[in-house]
């Protein structure tokens, strides 16, 4: 059986650290017992960001591994450049430990993944190469077969617990904390004829826009029901609390033209923790619950 291609491009600066991936990767045909399926990966490599750049607008790719620290561009800049020029294709972080910090925060700005140049070997590499590129892939069948919602331009349930899935799995790699939050309307008007369920699209439209700005891309934003907004965020300041993510999210429906939610809930998963996606947005929509039942309590 033919081996899956995988056409990598490795933009590197540090000539001992290309070797060091391509050897990797050579190795990898004289290992293909260890892979799940037969893969093949051709690499170009491109020592500085321009070369990259000039790469990509000839080539198609596969998969962009990237060390930020070129010789013509450093930091975050250096992945702002080529995610602008190949939006589509994913990014993968190659970085020092040194610069671990630097690396997490291009996956916060996008990048899919990030491997440290000291843990690169063989296996390693293309798993994470074969993850990089499914995640992508993914996305993109959750986008042709209608996972997001028709109304609102946002993910739906279902494609917000498959692609929040693999972030709950980076969180635990990058021992971060990612936070769920779920607003619902509360006794929603019956709309009783055509204009009155116009006004509602149009409500639903503007929220979920405001939600987009809001809260942008590494973070999702889903319509899980009907009435139910939720938003998987990234917390990456240690000092962030719920509160301040929760107003902004309130902040952001009620300045929608119609605004209609009013109840919220929350919930907080650390890295590392065994907790899977299902689990916490449970947990978000009983804290909703718990304070509808607070703001009940407290009316009577």
């Amino acid at each position: 059986m033919s081996a899956q291609i995988c056409k990598v491009l490795l933009v590197e600066s540090d000539e001992w650290n290309a070797r060091l991936v391509q050897e990797a990767l050579s190795e990898l045909l004289e290992r293909q017992e260890a892979l799940p399926v037969r893969q093949s990966f051709p690499l170009d490599h491109a020592a500085c960001l321009e070369e990259g750049l000039q790469l990509l607008i000839g080539e198609r790719y596969d998969v962009v591994l990237l060390n930020p620290m070129l010789s013509d561009s450093l930091g975050l800049e250096s992945f702002f450049a080529l995610h602008s020029q190949a939006p589509g294709i994913p990014v993968i972080i190659l970085s020092e430990r040194k610069d671990e910090l630097l690396a997490a925060s291009a996956v916060r700005e996008g990048a899919v993944d990030y491997l440290l140049i000291e843990e690169v070997d063989c296996l390693i590499l293309a798993r994470r190469i074969r993850h990089a590129v499914q995640q992508h892939q993914l996305l993109a069948t959750l986008r042709e077969h209608a996972f997001f919602d028709p109304a609102t331009g946002l993910l739906s349930r279902l494609g917000f617990l498959t692609l929040a899935a693999h972030h709950v799995t980076l969180a635990g790699r990058l021992n971060a904390r990612i936070r769920l939050l779920v607003a619902k309307a509360e006794n929603p008007h019956p709309f009783a004829d055509a204009f009155e369920r116009q006004v509602k699209d149009m409500a639903l439209m503007d929220a979920a826009e405001n939600l987009r700005r809001a809260f942008p891309e590494p973070d999702l934003a889903a319509r899980l029901s009907g009435n139910c907004f939720a938003v998987l965020k990234w917390v990456w300041d240690r000092s962030g609390n719920a509160e301040a993510d929760t107003a902004k999210m309130l902040g952001a429906l009620a300045a929608a033209d119609q605004p209609i939610f009013t109840r919220t809930g929350a919930a907080e998963l650390e890295g590392g923790e065994g907790t899977d996606i299902a689990s916490l947005v449970e947990s978000a929509e009983k804290r909703l619950c718990e304070n509808r039942r607070k703001d009940l309590q407290f009316a009577v």
